[in-house]
């Protein structure tokens, strides 16, 4: 009884998308467009867009480059996760420790790749990318001030912290960047079917 429906976040939605693409080339240039829609009961509609390109230098190497947008909503832990503690049975008092926020809005993940790949004979095969990756509308927790008239229980006297609650950052991005290379060779013995594989991979965030 002290609790109320603190805790109790009972959830329906519905979540519809669709995704067209298509494929086409022009001489030494393959193409791929797409755009997928998705509409979440919970927050708006959008409209994510996908491209690729690829260009055939000659028969031995090619160049691609490709970009795409995504919608990614809060899971239901991440908009509703509730933590609180009776401070003081007598009193009735809660010491609240992670609030839910109702108010979240999804993250646009935005993502870019350039890559190179050469096969110097029907045994190499030889890759190399460098990629971006961004994520904003960040969510991310914090601590927060408690609204006393959504939470009367609430004593700041006995509590020894504001809650924590997540939060949507309208400022800062998390970004990924990195380079990726990748050398296989096949039937290097060819009477055990032997080949080898190299793969680098370096990133960097913030």
């Amino acid at each position: 009884p002290y609790f109320g429906d603190f805790g109790n976040n009972p959830l329906v939605f519905q979540n519809y998308s669709a995704f067209i693409q298509g494929f086409f080339g022009y001489k030494r240039f393959n193409f791929i467009l797409g755009v997928r829609f998705d509409n979440n009961s919970e927050y708006e509609a959008t409209f994510n867009p996908r491209m690729a390109v690829l260009f055939k230098i000659n028969e031995k190497s090619s160049l691609r480059m490709s970009g795409a947008q995504a919608f990614r909503a809060p899971s239901a832990n991440t908009t509703y996760y509730s933590n609180a503690t009776l401070a003081n049975d007598t009193t009735g008092y809660i010491e609240y420790h992670f609030l839910p926020n109702t108010g979240l809005q999804p993250e646009i993940v935005s993502s870019s790749e350039i890559g190179y790949r050469y096969k110097p004979s029907s045994m190499v095969d030889i890759d190399i990318s460098v990629y971006n990756s961004e994520v904003s509308n960040l969510i991310y927790s914090k601590f927060t001030e408690i609204d006393t008239i959504l939470y009367p229980n609430y004593d700041p006297g006995i509590s020894t912290d504001f809650p924590r609650t997540n939060f949507n950052n309208k400022v800062t991005k998390s970004v990924l960047n990195g380079l990726q290379v990748s050398v296989n060779m096949k039937d290097i013995i060819r009477s055990v079917n032997l080949g080898v594989s190299f793969n680098y991979q370096f990133a960097i965030g913030s």
